[in-house]
């Protein structure tokens, strides 16, 4: 029997930035020798790409992906923040010569994944995009506590961020799949993508702890390994 995903939040406790450091390392070299393709990680808002990205980066490493974490600074922009990310995985492809590349956003850090993808050439260099929780519209900060708070205390720019209309209906990159929870008290109800091109799939549960939820990890894991849900 699975246990319920927030006790993977044990893992929490151990996800300094050198162990995913680490991580990060060692599957940049594993992905360079052994397959050729590597599977990138971005945080969502109020995280960081080692402590909330460390359980699902021991997670997929187990299951054979080599898998790393990027940061940026979530109190940004989603433009100057997929910038931060287009450099980083520009540095990578030209350090390693790795021929596919998949991105793979929790919450906000979907949203800079497909600015990426469609605004900066990403869609270019690509292989796979899974969003996770992540919103299309703009957030409705007024009437969400959460958001509320999280404006004071400074991520009032990056919140209110609004995704321009061809990424929200005519979004082209075609190895994408958006991941939304059935429930979402924390940016209420962003989904689900108009373009029903797109792969779509619900997962049982809410916004947080998405990176420490197996029902996730199990959907971003088929979609990389063969394509489908």
């Amino acid at each position: 029997m699975r246990l319920p995903y927030i006790f993977n939040t044990v893992y929490f406790l151990f996800g300094t930035k050198r162990i995913v450091d680490n991580l990060n390392h060692n599957s940049l070299i594993s992905a360079k020798k052994n397959s050729d393709e590597l599977t990138i990680l971005l945080h969502g808002t109020c995280a960081n790409y080692y402590r909330t990205m460390y359980f699902a980066l021991k997670w997929l490493k187990k299951r054979g992906i080599n898998a790393i974490s990027l940061g940026y600074p979530p109190a940004g922009s989603i433009e100057d923040s997929a910038k931060i990310i287009k450099l980083q995985i520009e540095d990578i492809l030209q350090k390693t010569k790795i021929k596919k590349i998949n991105l793979v956003g929790f919450s906000l850090g979907g949203v800079v994944a497909r600015y990426y993808c469609e605004k900066l050439g990403g869609k270019n260099i690509l292989h796979k995009l899974v969003t996770i929780a992540s919103p299309v519209h703009k957030f409705n900060t007024s009437n969400n506590f959460f958001m509320f708070i999280l404006n004071i205390f400074g991520y009032k720019t990056s919140l209110k961020s609004i995704v321009t209309e061809d990424l929200k209906n005519n979004f082209s990159f075609k190895n994408y799949l958006a991941i939304y929870p059935s429930r979402d008290l924390i940016v209420g109800k962003q989904y689900p993508i108009l373009n029903k091109k797109i792969l779509q799939k619900k997962f049982s549960g809410g916004h947080g702890l998405i990176s420490y939820n197996t029902e996730v990890l199990g959907i971003v894991l088929n979609y990389l390994n063969h394509g489908k849900l």
